[in-house]
């Protein structure tokens, strides 16, 4: 099997091992640093953002700590991504292997075949992959904790330019099925950034509050959305207030994901922007870390 190389190395992340190590190491201590035990239960899914490291990796370590606490107990993760290019299909899954500085990580064919033969939206594009970011930033994140837990692990790459409800629920409930059906032990990927305001995104919303006032109120309101698995709720308050959350595809395959799984509520781990380290209004973007057990 071919391997996908890096996309955004070196520009997303630092391209040398031991650079991104210490990076990394970094936003674990200060999310409280990596757990000791690895065989809680574990973790549905988790809500990360995809942006620069600089920017986003303090609230992505947020997520993964929750992630380590039962990553023993986890045979396969299911990440999802929006698509940036727009290549590929509706929802596109990838079969290659993904490289990053810290190794290659294995793609779990078998499940992803099992995925594709369950979903009359689900299509394999290499093409949608090869340049997407979405995904290929989280994984130096679970490699790390591979590192310390001592357990490989293997994933399934999902692209979506789709970003409704029904898509997200028919996915949702594919994974759900693929589960059951395998008896494998699935933990979901949420990669998504949340609202985008700024004149560069020409999206100034309010005259009445500054942007960060605005997107704090707003985005917070989804956050508590999603943690209370309010499928409806979520896309009915994005669409109200044009937020324009990346991700909400693979957000809303989270919640439902979850629901089937018996999740009964989630938690709000940390919000933040990209105002906090550019201190720039003229492009904020906000990043949520949520975790599902």
């Amino acid at each position: 099997m071919s391997v996908r190389p890096p996309a955004v190395m070196d520009r997303f992340y630092p391209g040398d091992k031991a650079s991104i190590l210490r990076l990394l190491e970094e936003y674990f201590t200060r999310a409280g640093g990596l757990p000791t035990t690895f065989n809680e239960q574990p973790v549905k899914g988790v809500i990360v953002p995809h942006a620069g490291y600089v920017y986003s990796g303090r609230t992505a370590a947020r997520s993964y700590r929750a992630v380590a606490r039962g990553f023993n107990n986890i045979d396969v993760f299911v990440m999802l991504g929006p698509s940036h290019t727009g290549l590929g299909a509706k929802i596109s899954l990838s079969k290659m292997d993904f490289e990053s500085p810290l190794g290659v990580v294995r793609n779990d064919t078998e499940l992803g075949d099992l995925l594709l033969s369950r979903s009359s939206i689900l299509r394999h594009s290499e093409e949608a992959h090869i340049l997407e970011h979405s995904v290929e930033v989280q994984l130096p994140f679970l490699q790390l904790i591979a590192q310390a837990a001592g357990k490989d692990f293997s994933f399934v790459p999902l692209a979506m330019i789709s970003q409704n409800i029904e898509h997200a629920r028919a996915l949702g409930k594919t994974i759900f099925d693929a589960a059951r059906e395998s008896g494998r032990r699935i933990a979901v990927i949420a990669s998504s950034d949340f609202t985008h305001a700024g004149a560069a995104y020409g999206f100034i919303p309010s005259p009445r509050k500054t942007l960060v006032e605005w997107m704090y109120e707003h985005d917070e309101i989804a956050l508590q959305k999603i943690a209370d698995l309010d499928l409806e709720g979520f896309f009915a308050h994005k669409a109200k207030h044009k937020l324009t959350i990346c991700g909400s595809g693979p957000i809303g395959t989270l919640m439902e994901y979850s629901r089937l799984s018996g999740a009964g509520k989630g938690k709000v781990l940390q919000y933040s922007t990209s105002y906090d380290v550019s201190r720039s209004t003229r492009q904020i973007v906000g990043y949520g870390s949520v975790v599902i057990e």
